[in-house]
């Protein structure tokens, strides 16, 4: 006794999965949603918006610029703008300083694990550091308690900037490693390709475990060259801290000389010519225009020096002092003179021109060396020796240096000796920095760039191994796999470029070993280096594997299969395959093969009937292929043929269906001329079985209609395949082709989906009621007689091709395929181009088609005696559907002997009560 069937309340639900849209499965049980696990940001306006402002090329532009700017602008502006450009120079690090602090905004929001993360830090250290750059920042700093290690400070400080550079880097990175869609054609020369040694990158997109591991380098290296740069400079020793300079001994020696001048009255006059001598040795000595005016003779000159004396005057708190101290030291016009006059003897003469050059100064500078001190600085009182515009010797003039020069520009020395804290006043020289910053700005920039240079070759030699060793090869296996996922066909042209790839290194090896001495000794060294390379690299073996795998995967499940490969990639979150997927229904043209007596052909080769159904299988499947077609499935002697009209191209079907047709007419007649089953007619066992009939021969039916592409099966074993009752039409018209003794035999809608010019090359032979159809179909038939051909004496036979060979007919084809969809080309003209096509249908003239068509009308009129007359005509005995027109009238006839046609006669044919023909096979 049968048990009954469990109530719904009782029984279990399987848990269903359910793919999204991002890739994240859901299980429902019992009909409730489950939380789901990794759930992803809200992709909101806000986030959208931000993605676009970040990725978009203005705004990488403008943040490259100003990165540039940040690492090089102090530099530019120290070494080719003066003071008055300071303002300007502000500005743009303001603008600096809001774009990066905006940009590091726009990055948290943008990037998931960025908000204090390492290069959040190192993007706001870059950003502060550029405080260091403001003029005010620079003079304050300079009045500070620091002093002079204000500046060194800073120095190492604005080291930390250098992290900008990962900006740059990775931008330059990202610019290089991103696909811009630009691909080598399939069919290019092969021999151009090695001579140039090109390769190609068949897979350039970045996986996420190169970027985290490019992003770990990075992080190292940076750390490493900052740790570096920032402990060098604290642990170098400054020359100034091992000896005083002449700056500073003359200071002393001027100071000394003037304190003895006021304190000696009685002499005076000799007091002041020593300490008008000194001041003098001392201005000339750090003679500012000597590097302009003159030339260094022997290298004992002060165009040597990197600092020169600008200013020098009295400083005092009091005025008063300050005003009596500078009116004292005032320089007189005679020893001015005679001064400047001895320095141009000594120079002049040859025997103490090898001395120290002091050089000259300018007639003007002479003057007001000998005028008052009246120049103000701060608490000063002196003179400036660049007040004055000079033409081709001063383009910027100087009254005092702590107004008209930044802070970096200029040094101050006083007197060290005889000056203790209760003087109230002192000699200030004040001295150009100019030179020496701007050398420094220079070698700053050389610097910049070097550190650039050494960071990316850093981060390239200590990525290189890893990426060449794992993470090329991951990246490629990925690539692989987004491939097959996006287009699950692909994987035999993936396969073929990557052989394509492999053939042309080796060629190019070997065709350029030996051309010169060069190559040939980093042939050796190459060989010397990798000689432990032969074997073969475990993931170089999983990617092969993979691309393997994916190429039979496309060969196994078909054109039919690609939305069950497709679905089934695009959800990576977990192992489960769900192959039972929902069908589609979508129009196709549609054809079954059939290799005739099969039967006998398999007993008699036994075995090797494998590699006849498979050189057989060779041709259908090229010629298909090249016509834009897909084998479906092959059952023993049958091939059924499918030309999908994709959803939403139906404009397209006039194109299909043209292909179809051109299809299996030279599918016809490479099968008859293939040298290759040519041989098989001679075969003996065939011979004696076949006799006269002994060659391989193909019949076809083809038809148009709806089918519903999906899996067939369990979760034990599945076909993609296509099931319809059109497939039923389609196996009988191919049945029929024995009944009407022809080669291909096609359904009226496939007349209609196709052009009209097309359809006049087919031949109406009946009108049929068949099963799987609700209403009758008109038949035609294409005329072709093989019989007309000869088999192909040009046609190499080659047991085996080399890889090359194969890919390079794998690519003719292809270039094939891809010219039958050019405008220029009309499927219905290669009727009267194709040598083939032409013989086989030179047979069948106009009289002869005239002929049959009015004993064809008759027959359908229901006049059998006046198409008995017309089909009976000589010209229609050798035609295998006037034979079967004669056969099905002389069987059905309403009256014996004579041809009368029934009463119920409609003009339709059922091939069902009928199906053996009346004079045998179409070879017979």
């Amino acid at each position: 006794k049968r048990a009954p069937w469990p109530k719904a309340s009782t029984m279990r639900r399987l848990p269903t999965v359910k793919l999204h849209n991002d890739n994240r499965y859901s299980i429902t049980v019992l009909g409730q949603l489950q939380p789901q696990f990794g759930r992803r940001h809200q992709d909101t306006v806000v986030h959208r918006v931000v993605h676009c402002i970040a990725e978009s090329r203005a705004y990488i532009t403008l943040t490259t610029l100003l990165t540039i700017f940040a690492l090089v602008g102090e530099d530019i502006k120290m070494l080719c703008f003066n003071k008055p450009a300071d303002r300007y120079f502000d500005a743009l690090t303001y603008f600096c300083l809001a774009v990066f602090s905006g940009d590091i905004f726009l990055n948290t929001l943008h990037k998931a694990d960025y908000l204090f993360g390492f290069f959040f830090i190192l993007d706001a250290i870059a950003t502060l550091t550029l405080v260091l750059d403001l003029s005010w920042f620079q003079d304050s700093m300079g009045k500070s308690a620091l002093g002079a290690h204000g500046a060194k400070a800073g120095r190492v400080i604005r080291v930390l900037r250098l992290v900008r550079i990962l900006k740059l880097y990775k931008v330059i990175l990202e610019r290089f490693t991103t696909p811009q869609g630009k691909t080598t054609e399939d069919h290019e020369d092969w021999d151009a390709a090695i001579e140039d040694g090109r390769e190609i990158d068949i897979f350039p997109t970045e996986s996420r475990v190169a970027r985290e591991l490019s992003d770990l380098t990075i992080r190292r290296v940076i750390c490493l060259v900052l740790f570096m740069m920032l402990i060098k400079p604290s642990i170098d020793i400054d020359m100034d801290q091992q000896l005083r300079n002449s700056a500073e001994f003359g200071a002393d020696a001027v100071h000394q000389a003037f304190i003895q001048m006021q304190q000696e009255q009685n002499s005076t006059v000799a007091r002041r010519a020593i300490y008008e001598a000194a001041m003098l040795q001392y201005i000339y000595y750090h003679n500012w225009f000597n590097s302009i005016l003159n030339k260094c003779p022997l290298g004992a000159c002060s165009q040597l020096l990197l600092s020169h004396l600008i200013w020098f005057g009295v400083w005092s708190t009091d005025p008063a002092t300050r005003s009596s101290i500078a009116q004292t030291a005032r320089l007189s016009e005679q020893t001015v003179t005679s001064y400047a006059q001895q320095l141009q003897a000594v120079q002049a003469s040859p025997d103490t021109s090898w001395l120290y050059n002091f050089g000259k100064l300018p007639l003007l500078v002479q003057q007001d060396l000998s005028s008052p001190w009246m120049a103000h600085c701060p608490s000063r009182l002196g003179m400036p020796l660049l007040k004055h515009g000079i033409p081709d010797l001063v383009d910027y003039p100087v009254e005092c240096p702590e107004k008209d020069l930044r802070r970096r520009e200029w040094k101050l020395y006083r007197p060290q000796l005889n000056v203790g804290p209760l003087e109230n006043w002192h000699f200030d020289f004040y001295f150009d920095l100019r030179p020496y910053t701007r050398l420094e700005s220079r070698q700053s920039i050389f610097s910049t760039l070097f550190v650039l240079f050494a960071l990316g070759m850093a981060a390239c030699f200590f990525s290189n191994d890893a990426k060449e060793l794992a993470l090329k090869p991951v990246e490629n296996m990925i690539a692989t796999v987004d491939k097959f996922r996006k287009d699950p066909l692909q994987a035999r042209r993936l396969a073929d470029k990557k052989l394509r790839t492999e053939i042309i290194k080796q060629v190019s090896i070997t065709s350029r070993r030996g051309k010169n001495w060069c190559s040939s000794m980093w042939q050796a060294i190459k060989c010397c280096r990798s000689w432990k390379d032969n074997d073969i690299m475990e993931s170089v073996i999983l990617e092969k594997t993979i691309v393997k795998l994916g190429t039979l995967l496309a060969l196994g499940y078909g054109e039919a299969g690609q939305r069950i490969i497709a679905h089934n990639m695009r959800g990576l979150n977990s192992v489960l395959v769900d192959v039972m997927i929902p069908g589609i229904r979508l129009n196709c043209v549609m054809g079954i093969t059939r290799i005739r007596d099969f039967k006998i052909v398999t007993e008699i080769l036994q075995a090797e009937v494998m590699a006849f159904v498979n050189q057989i299988a060779e041709i259908v499947h090229a010629v298909v292929d090249e016509f834009s077609g897909a084998a479906n499935k092959q059952s023993g002697d049958e091939f059924l043929l499918v030309w999908r009209i994709p959803p939403g191209e139906d404009d397209k079907t006039s194109r299909f269906a043209d292909m179809s047709i051109v299809a299996f007419a030279k599918m016809l007649a490479c099968v008859h001329r293939s040298p290759v089953l040519a041989a098989y007619r001679s075969h003996p066992g065939l011979q004696q079985r076949l006799l006269a009939r002994c060659r391989v021969h193909l019949t076809s039916g083809i038809h148009f209609g709806w089918v519903i592409e999906g899996p067939v099966g369990s979760e034990y074993k599945v076909d993609a395949t296509y099931v319809s009752s059109n497939i039923s039409v389609v196996e009988n018209i191919e049945t029929a082709t024995l009944i009407y003794g022809v080669s291909i035999l096609v359904t009226e809608p496939l007349i209609k989906a196709c052009s009209p010019e097309m359809g006049l090359k087919c031949r109406l032979i009946d009108r049929i009621s068949v099963t799987g159809s609700l209403r009758s179909l008109q038949l035609y038939t294409l005329d072709l007689d093989y019989t007309s051909l000869d088999v192909d004496k040009q046609f190499m036979l080659h047991n085996y091709m080399t890889s090359r060979q194969a890919y390079r007919v794998r690519q003719f084809m292809l270039h094939e395929k891809n010219r039958m969809w050019h405008e220029q080309v009309v499927m219905v003209n290669l009727f009267d181009t194709n040598p083939d096509i032409v013989a086989m249908r030179a047979n069948f003239t106009l009289d002869f088609l005239h002929l049959f068509n009015m004993g064809y009308q008759n027959y359908s009129q229901g006049e059998w005696e006046v198409a008995h007359k017309f089909l009976s005509n000589g010209q229609l005995l050798d035609d295998g559907p006037s034979r079967a027109l004669l056969c099905f009238m002389a069987e059905t006839t309403a009256v014996p002997n004579r041809f009368k046609a029934p009463k119920d006669w409609d003009g339709v044919r059922n091939l069902g009560s009928s199906w053996t023909a009346c004079f045998g096979r179409p070879h017979d």
